[in-house]
């Protein structure tokens, strides 16, 4: 199964993403897809699964849907992100 430290994140605007949000998954997985794409400024790595980067814009709560696969199947989870503006 697949999950990720942090499975309803609030980020920043203009705030580094620091530690990366990580998944955990059992077995190797080749690579990693999001849906549907993250907000600006936040970066997916199809490799690692990780989340990371500095948003620059604001986002309400969206379900982002990321599996992780490999030639012998797949996982997916969701996850609940928001970007929000700190004055």
């Amino acid at each position: 199964n697949l999950s990720y430290a942090d499975d309803v994140p609030t980020y920043a605007v203009n705030q580094s993403i620091d530690p990366p949000n990580t998944p955990t998954i059992q077995g190797i997985v080749t690579l990693y897809t999001v849906t549907p794409s993250f907000p600006a400024g936040m970066f997916f790595d199809q490799t690692t699964g990780y989340i990371s980067g500095m948003p620059t814009e604001e986002s309400q709560s969206i379900d982002y849907t990321i599996t992780g696969s490999n030639p012998g199947g797949s996982s997916s989870t969701t996850i609940s992100l928001t970007v929000i503006l700190v004055q």
